[in-house]
């Protein structure tokens, strides 16, 4: 069984590969690393890494036996790099990106609950064969730097 303490306030790191034997999780590739902040008993947000730009997202979760069940609310926030930026050595003041929202995806995602060397709890997306998560101990830093770059205001959890 999974219970909401599990999860709550707390953020795990997810990427494809789990390594068994630290039962970390690696995402040393683009657009394959992500972060999923559980913000209490019932609130979430994800934040999807990509080199071109981040995305963020925010919903609903409830535990239903050893599976969390996610659903998405409102809109999410996709944050692009403004790569002419990037290649200015006259340090302009273009932003470092450009921010746009869009539908939230109307279906969710389910986890199950796994674990690595027996007791470390470990999240996996179902449907990807690859897709792990451990927890990484950061969702006060992580909220920080969302209130910081302006998105907590903007993603209003």
């Amino acid at each position: 069984m999974l219970s909401i303490s599990d999860v709550s306030g707390k953020t795990f790191s997810f990427g494809p590969e789990l390594i068994a034997e630290t039962c970390e999780i690696s995402a040393e590739c683009d657009c394959c690393g992500s972060d999923f902040l559980f913000l209490d008993d019932s609130r979430f947000v994800v934040v999807a890494y990509c080199l071109e730009g981040d995305t963020f997202l925010k919903g609903k979760y409830e535990v239903v036996g050893s599976k969390i069940k996610m659903t998405y609310e409102g809109e999410m926030i996709v944050q692009e790099t403004n790569w002419e930026k990037e290649a200015d050595s006259t340090k302009t003041d273009a932003p470092d990106y450009f921010e746009k929202t869009e539908p939230a995806p109307k279906i969710g995602l389910t986890l199950s609950r796994t674990h690595c060397n027996g007791d470390r709890l470990i999240l996996k997306l179902e449907g990807n064969e690859n897709d792990f998560g451990a927890e990484d101990g950061k969702l006060q830093q992580a909220i920080a730097q969302l209130k910081t770059s302006g998105i907590w205001e903007k993603l209003k959890p």
